[in-house]
């Protein structure tokens, strides 16, 4: 490097450096150690402090620098040692571009030729990661696949692979309820002629269809009771059509009940009669209404 004050610059070089960097896990030390040795216009090394600004650029002439900074150089026989980025980040500077370090001394224009800025050869391994690497998150482009908690967000395509071999077999689980007791062939038809074989049926029971077969089962019901108001001789109290009114009943403060009649089949109910009434006294008509099923 050559400026019309200063001779040049001797065996200048530039290289990352992270002395302090204990593990690989740590951040990368973001420091640019520049050495080199000056000499002025008569070819003697420099000595004392002088100010000197380092500008990065993207050119190898042109262009505006991307990053500045200045240090006051204490020269030593024109040795000195600087390290660049203390003042100024020199993060997301080396991401792909080549850069080109400057270097003004003091007053005189900035030295021709800029000098490239080239990996150490540690830093090769940078562009293929040979071991265990710890990253706050991963993405491909502008895309995240790996977001901060570990979790894979990207294209879900082929992360699904062949279905593995068959496990063994668990233990058995708990006995299931007991299920309805089924006659042998319960039912049989021959022409108009129909025929149950009631074995296995017990008194009480009622022939069921469980969706596969026929069987006898203990019936099961829930009932309500209705009733309804009458002041003349008579009324009925019905059941919805799929209960069946097992019993009937009558209040009344005047008259006598001739007939509690519960209706035939689904959806019957009960006819109430009283004899020696008085209009416009109150009865009521009770029945009790059951679903089987």
């Amino acid at each position: 490097m050559n400026a019309p004050g200063m001779r040049g610059l001797c065996g200048m070089g530039a290289l990352f450096v992270g002395l302090w960097a204990t593990e690989a896990k740590a951040d990368v030390p973001m420091r640019l150690t520049h050495q080199g040795r000056l000499f002025d216009a008569a070819g003697q090394p420099v000595t004392g402090t002088i100010n000197v600004e380092f500008n990065l650029y993207d050119d190898p002439t042109a262009g505006m620098p991307v990053w500045t900074e200045n240090h006051a150089i204490a020269f030593e026989e024109g040795f000195y040692s600087v390290r660049l980025g203390d003042d100024v980040s020199l993060a997301g500077l080396f991401a792909s571009t080549q850069l080109y370090l400057g270097v003004t001394v003091g007053a005189d224009p900035e030295m021709t030729p800029r000098a490239s800025v080239n990996s150490v050869p540690y830093a090769f391994t940078a562009s293929d990661a040979i071991g265990d690497i710890h990253p706050t998150s991963v993405s491909i482009g502008a895309t995240t696949v790996i977001n901060d908690q570990g979790e894979w967000v990207g294209d879900p395509s082929g992360l699904i692979g062949p279905a593995g071999p068959q496990g063994p077999s668990g233990p058995q689980g708990p006995a299931g309820p007991s299920g309805m007791a089924t006659a042998t062939a319960p039912l049989s038809i021959n022409g108009s002629d129909v025929s149950i074989n009631t074995s296995g049926c017990n008194t009480g029971d009622v022939l069921r269809f469980n969706g596969s077969g026929w069987g006898c089962q203990k019936p099961q019901f829930e009932c309500h009771p209705i009733g309804t108001s009458f002041s003349g001789a008579q009324a009925t109290v019905n059941c919805q059509p799929n209960e069946l009114a097992v019993s009937c009943g009558y209040t009344a403060t005047t008259g006598q009940m001739s007939t509690m009649t519960p209706g035939a089949g689904m959806g019957g109910g009960c006819l109430c009669q009283r004899q020696n009434h008085v209009d416009g006294t109150v009865a009521i008509c009770n029945a009790v209404c059951c679903t089987f099923f």
